[in-house]
C-alpha cells in the first residue's frame, strides 16, 4: 500500500490558497450579479429622456404663459392709465348750479337784453327753477359709443406762470376717433398709423368758452381741427358713458336717460315744469371703455384715414343706443372681436360725481 503524507506546513498553505481563491470567486461573482445590463441601461435612459422632455414642455408651456400675460398687460397699460385719468377728472366734474327765476314761459333774465320779455325793465317773475352756467354734456358719437363734455378744476392755463394753480377751471372733453397720426406724429417717424384713438380736450381757462349761453360751441367735435384735441390712448375703439341713478334707486338705468345721451342744457318747454336734466349733472356715470391689442391693429391696418377696419365697424354698427340693451351689446361687441381673434379688454367702472345735488324736482 502506498501512502502520500503532507506536512502540516503544506498542508496550511493548501488551505490558505483554497481560502484565496474562493474568495476570489465570491467577490467576483458578487459584483457580476450588481452590474447593469445593456438592457438596462437603454431602459434607463429612455426614461431619463422622457423626463427631461416633459420638463422642458412644461417650462416652455409656462413661460409662454408669462410672456403672453405680461405682453397683454404691456399692451393695455396705456388704456389701463387713461381710463383711470377719465374716471378721475369725471368724478370731479362741477355744475355750480343755483335757484334763479323764471318767467311763465321758462325764461330767465338776460341782463344784455335791452327789450323783451327777459330784459330787466319787462322780465316778471313766476317761479323758482335750477340755473347753472356751466354745461354737462354726454352725446351719441357715431357708432363709437358716446363723448362726453364737462367742466373740472383741472388748473391748466395757457400762462405757464400760471399754470397748475390751484382752482382754476377748465373745459374737458373725452371721445373716440379714427384716422391717422400726422397732426401729433413725431417727425422722425414717417409712416403714418391709422388707429382708433381715444382723444381729450382741455380747454385752458383763459380760452374758456363754456360760458357760451345757450351754446354748445366750447365742445371740441370728433375730428376736428387739429390741435382742439390730441391722443390719450390708442386702439381705444369704443367709450360707453351712461348716466343713471345707483343701482338700487333705479333698476333699470332708464330714470334719467334710456339712450345714454344727457345735456344739462336741453332747451326748456314754454310751459310747465324744468326738464330732469337742467342744470344738474347725474349723480353717477358708469363708464365703459373697449380696447384691443396693438397686433391686431396692426392685422387690421387699413392705410386710410376714413375706411375704418370692416370688422370692428361691422361690431359697433348700431350698438349702445339703448341703455336697456347694455350687457346685450356689450356681449356682441365681445363675441365679434373673439371669432375675429381679436384681443380685447374691457375697462368698466361706476363714478360718483361728487359735485352732483341731484334732484327729481
Amino acid at each position: 500500500m502506498y501512502c502520500h503524507f503532507s506536512s502540516p506546513n503544506k498542508a496550511a498553505s493548501d488551505n490558505r490558497n483554497h481560502r484565496s481563491t474562493s474568495g476570489f470567486c465570491f467577490v467576483s461573482c458578487r459584483e457580476n450579479n450588481n452590474a447593469f445590463t445593456l438592457v438596462e441601461v437603454l431602459v434607463g435612459c429612455a426614461v431619463l429622456v422622457l423626463l427631461l422632455v416633459m420638463l422642458m414642455t412644461m417650462t416652455n408651456h409656462t413661460t409662454a404663459i408669462v410672456r403672453t400675460a405680461s405682453s397683454r398687460v404691456d399692451a393695455f397699460q396705456t388704456a389701463r392709465m387713461a381710463f383711470d385719468t377719465i374716471t378721475r377728472r369725471l368724478s370731479q366734474a362741477t355744475m355750480n348750479t343755483y335757484w334763479d327765476y323764471y318767467n311763465s314761459t321758462n325764461q330767465r333774465r338776460d341782463p344784455s337784453a335791452t327789450s323783451g320779455p327777459t330784459s330787466s325793465g319787462s322780465f316778471v317773475p313766476a317761479t323758482y327753477g335750477r340755473a347753472s352756467d356751466l354745461h354737462f354734456l354726454i352725446q351719441a358719437n357715431s357708432h363709437l359709443g358716446q363723448s362726453v363734455y364737462f367742466a373740472a378744476p383741472e388748473a391748466r392755463s395757457a400762462d405757464t406762470k400760471k399754470d397748475q394753480t390751484q382752482g382754476l377751471l377748465n373745459a374737458i372733453g373725452y371721445f373716440v376717433q379714427y384716422g391717422g397720426d400726422d397732426a401729433f406724429r413725431p417727425g422722425l417717424i414717417a409712416k403714418p398709423r391709422y388707429r382708433y384713438r381715444l382723444m381729450q380736450a382741455i380747454q385752458p381757462t383763459e380760452n374758456f368758452q363754456i360760458y357760451s349761453s345757450g351754446s354748445s360751441s366750447w365742445v371740441p367735435a370728433p375730428n376736428g381741427a387739429a390741435g382742439s384735441a390730441w391722443p390719450v390712448a390708442d386702439n381705444v375703439i369704443a367709450l360707453i358713458a351712461w348716466p343713471r341713478l345707483s343701482a338700487i334707486e333705479d333698476v333699470s338705468g332708464t330714470s334719467i336717460s334710456a339712450n345714454y345721451q344727457y345735456d344739462s342744457r336741453t332747451t326748456p318747454p314754454t310751459s310747465g315744469k324744468l326738464p330732469i336734466q337742467y342744470a344738474q349733472m347725474p349723480p353717477d356715470v358708469q363708464v365703459t371703455m373697449v380696447v384691443i391689442d396693438e397686433s391686431s391693429a396692426v392685422r387690421m391696418d387699413t392705410a386710410s384715414g376714413t375706411t375704418e377696419p370692416k370688422v370692428i365697424s361691422d361690431a359697433l354698427t348700431g350698438l349702445f343706443a339703448d341703455v336697456t340693451k347694455y350687457q346685450q351689446d356689450l356681449d356682441a361687441l365681445t363675441g365679434a372681436l373673439s371669432r375675429a381673434h381679436i384681443n380685447y379688454e374691457v375697462f368698466s367702472s361706476m363714478v360718483s360725481l361728487r359735485e352732483s345735488k341731484w334732484s327729481s324736482q
